[in-house]
């Protein structure tokens, strides 16, 4: 392609609409010594911090704000990174507020997630009005693997830890220690690990978070001993509980809403 010096501007030509391109920008150092210079990878003007996103060199996610590029050009753009490659270099606690999910009902994602054994702590996602809630909202053909996140995720149908819905995807060595909690009690589809899984491998993966009423009343031995087999109880029968309340914690990766 084109690049056109229009110092101390430069202007890309002949690049098409909705496609993925990388960007390496090269610092001239001295006459003409443009070695040693640092590259950064650019899609569509959001970055990662390194790899051109293939499975031998995927797109580094650093940092939270490399982790919200990711969701942003989903969204903004909705490029669904088919067969692209992206790999997590280091834990990351979220301190920026709430973050939309990656991928959604208008474009999933179909890439590929190596958290790389990392975790993503403090993640928090809640809309009770909004499907496909999790760290990933909706995933068609792609794959996620090797990573733990902890935080509050709410949302209605279709909610999860790691995904809210997953189609012919994998889902490999993950961990959920976030609460899952119901944005209303019409919603059945939550989980620790995916709210929803259709052709969907699941393998090696756990969940620690919270099982979460989703009624408001007073808590019954019936009831609670009902829930028993999905984790353990931090009630006793009479405990005055409302919808959403945290009532006992599971490491299931479904069965996560109990009527006590």
């Amino acid at each position: 392609k084109a690049i056109v010096n229009t110092t101390p501007t430069y202007t890309l030509s002949g690049l098409a609409s909705s496609s993925i391109y990388d960007v390496y920008v090269r610092a001239i150092c001295g006459a003409g010594d443009t070695s040693g210079a640092p590259k950064t990878p650019y899609v569509n003007g959001y970055s990662f911090c390194g790899g051109t996103g293939t499975q031998a060199d995927p797109y580094q996610i650093c940092t939270e704000t490399h982790l919200r590029n990711l969701s942003n050009y989903v969204a903004t753009y909705g490029v669904d990174f088919n067969g692209v490659y992206f790999k997590l270099m280091n834990n990351i606690t979220m301190s920026q507020g709430a973050f939309e999910p990656i991928g959604g009902t208008t474009t999933p994602f179909r890439g590929h997630f190596n958290g790389a054994n990392h975790t993503i702590s403090n993640l928090t996602n809640t809309n009770t009005s909004s499907t496909h809630r999790g760290l990933f909202g909706k995933i068609i053909g792609a794959s996620v693997d090797s990573l733990t996140i902890s935080g509050t995720i709410t949302g209605a149908d279709s909610t999860g830890g790691i995904v809210g819905s997953a189609i012919n995807s994998s889902i490999t060595h993950c961990t959920n220690n976030a609460t899952i909690a119901y944005g209303g009690s019409n919603y059945p589809a939550h989980g620790g690990i995916a709210g929803t899984a259709v052709n969907t491998i699941i393998t090696d993966c756990r969940n620690t978070g919270s099982l979460i009423s989703f009624e408001t009343g007073d808590a019954v031995a019936y009831g609670i001993w009902n829930a028993q087999d999905r984790g353990a109880m931090f009630i006793t029968p009479g405990t005055k509980v409302y919808a959403g309340m945290v009532v006992g914690v599971t490491q299931k990766s479904d069965d996560v809403p109990v009527n006590v």
